[in-house]
């Protein structure tokens, strides 16, 4: 079995002082305990340097390389870089028939979930509702 995550769960489970922090650790100890493979698109990284650069995360530098050094070093999690299907189902999300309901990265992680038919764990209330997504709520853990 699979999961794929996205930033905010990533957050969530690195910093202790996010709102969904407990959750995102029980998700994480079930995910381990079930032998869960855990997935990232390749533009996560980019995506959490653009949230930070924004000033939307207040952490040191040194606590938010500690973070991206985490995710691109992590045994756990699965790096899963962009090919031809992956990007043409973000094109679809972010462009096509729902033009403007998903931001640029989150149709990133929706079109990893579609293509592999993995579901998605977020708390990102648009990819939930989205029932061509396959989604899992952070918060029901």
């Amino acid at each position: 079995m699979s999961r794929v995550i996205d930033l905010v769960t990533l957050l969530a489970y690195s910093f202790t002082e996010d709102s969904f922090h407990q959750n995102a650790e029980n998700f994480f100890n079930w995910a381990e305990e079930e032998k869960i493979e855990l997935l990232v698109i390749g533009t996560v990284v980019l995506e959490a340097e653009a949230v930070y650069l924004a000033g939307k995360i207040p952490v040191s530098s040194e606590d938010w390389i500690a973070f991206i050094d985490d995710i691109l070093t992590s045994p756990i999690l699965n790096r899963v870089m962009l090919d031809k299907a992956i990007f043409r189902e973000h094109l679809e999300l972010y462009r096509g028939w729902k033009k403007g309901q998903f931001s640029y990265f989150d149709s990133f992680h929706g079109a990893l979930a579609k293509v592999r038919e993995i579901p998605l764990v977020t708390t990102d209330k648009v990819l939930l509702k989205e029932s061509s997504i396959p989604t899992e709520d952070l918060r029901k853990f």
